[in-house]
Order: structure tokens, then C-alpha cells, then sequence
């Protein structure tokens, strides 16, 4: 019994240090542990940020937790996510509704983006994607938005420590 868990001690092991090894290469990878340590690993498009990269595989590890299925990355999604984050930290303020009124279902639809439900988490100082997603999943909406079954896409956005979490299904 005890040589069977340091089998399956080692294997995570090896299977995080794989995750870490390919994250470093150029080609963006996005890792989800799955049941039975499984992992299930998925190009990103070049041009994600390592922050969004961790925060996109910490919110579908959270769904996992619940059985929900994992959001899929969605590129003109991230644009628009990465906008709004870029847009509150160079005219310094806060808000799902930009400066010029746009709500976040306005700014996807700017961007050309489909989508018959939406949500967004917002969150600003937190210093790695862990704790942002922890803050989020202690918060009740925060934790509905990731956790919504009417959710089937995901585009994150990041400009020093402001943080976007856009979601459509």
C-alpha cells in the first residue's frame, strides 16, 4: 500500500514538473489536473501572459472541483478582457463600466463577440493568479460567475495586478 502512493506521489511529481518545464517554453500551454492525475494540456494562442495562463487553469481546476466542464479559452475574448484591465490601470479607476459607459456585455459586443450569457470578475492588487482566484472563490458572486453552468468560454486579462475575468456562453 505504501509503495502504490509513493508511485502515485512520484507520478504527480513528474506530471507537475512536466506542467512547469512546458509552461516555461515559448509556445503558451494552458494545464488542468484531471481525476486519476491525468493531465490534460492545451496550446494557448502566443501573446497570453503567463498570469492569464495560470488564472484560465486555477478557475477550470476550481470547476473541476464542482464537475462543472472546463471554459475554453476564448482569444477576442482575452483582447477584450485585457482592454478593460489595461483601460482601468492607465485612467486609474475601477469598475465593470469603463470611463465611456460600456458595460462588459457592450464591450464584448464592441469586439465582435457573440454570446447569449456573460459574466465578469474583476479584481485589482492581488499579487499572483492564486490569490486573485482564491479572493474570487471566497466571494459568493465572484464564486457564481466561475462556477456557472451557462458559462462555456473564457478570456483573462492582466495590467499590473488589475484583473479581468470575462465568461460567455
Amino acid at each position: 500500500m505504501k509503495k502504490r502512493r509513493n508511485v502515485r506521489f512520484v507520478f504527480r511529481c513528474i506530471s507537475f514538473a512536466l506542467i512547469i518545464a512546458i509552461s516555461s517554453s515559448a509556445a503558451p500551454i494552458a494545464a488542468s489536473a484531471v481525476s486519476g492525475g491525468v493531465v490534460a494540456i492545451k496550446t494557448l494562442p502566443p501573446g497570453t501572459l503567463q498570469v492569464e495562463r495560470e488564472v484560465y487553469i486555477l478557475i477550470n481546476m476550481e470547476r473541476e472541483k464542482e464537475g462543472l466542464p472546463p471554459l475554453k479559452w476564448d482569444s477576442e475574448l482575452a483582447a477584450v478582457a485585457r482592454a478593460h484591465s489595461r483601460d482601468m490601470e492607465r485612467k486609474d479607476y475601477f469598475s465593470h463600466t469603463n470611463l465611456d459607459g460600456q458595460s462588459p456585455s457592450a464591450r464584448m459586443r464592441t469586439g465582435n463577440i457573440s454570446f447569449v450569457y456573460a459574466g465578469e470578475n474583476l479584481a485589482r492588487g492581488h499579487k499572483t493568479p492564486e490569490a486573485v482566484v482564491e479572493a474570487w472563490m471566497k466571494s459568493e458572486g465572484h464564486r457564481d460567475a466561475i462556477l456557472s453552468g451557462k458559462a462555456t468560454h473564457i478570456g483573462v486579462g492582466f495590467e499590473n495586478y488589475y484583473w479581468t475575468v470575462d465568461m460567455i456562453g
